[in-house]
């Protein structure tokens, strides 16, 4: 075995690492919110180390550019993602996306709109609840 093969298994191990642990912290998190910063670790830090292994054992050979492009488009395209994920959620909760000061007039603090479902109407709570508020 060569040093190159240690570097290859360590940047496997830590590909595989982060995976899990973004795994683990999208079944723990309690709301959408917290379990997307998960999701983005298990899909770019991972993708990019398990790029790199293969990068490293390639070394010249064709699939290293390929491996390579492809960790750039998942490094530049999941956040993005992230954040039309975010907003998309954030939509669906408050029926807008404007913070309260830029909201529609029908969406202002205290308008029916406004209301986290489950917290006035005495159903179970909804899971797309705000990080800050109250359960």
């Amino acid at each position: 075995m060569t040093i190159f093969d240690f570097i290859e298994y360590a940047l496997l191990a830590l590909s595989v690492l982060f995976t899990f642990l973004g795994c683990i912290g999208i079944m723990v998190m309690p709301v959408l919110y917290s379990r997307m910063h998960y999701i983005a670790l298990a899909s770019s830090v991972g993708i990019l180390l398990l790029a790199a292994a293969v990068a490293v054992q390639e070394s010249t050979q064709p699939s290293t550019g390929k491996a390579i492009i492809a960790a750039l488009v998942i490094a530049i395209t999941s956040p993005v993602l992230t954040h039309a994920t975010m907003r998309a959620a954030r939509t669906h909760h408050l029926g807008h996306w404007a913070g309260p000061e830029n909201a529609p007039e029908d969406a202002r603090p205290g308008s029916d709109q406004d209301r986290v479902p489950g917290k006035d109407q005495g159903v179970e709570q909804d899971e797309y609840v705000l990080a800050g508020e109250e359960a």
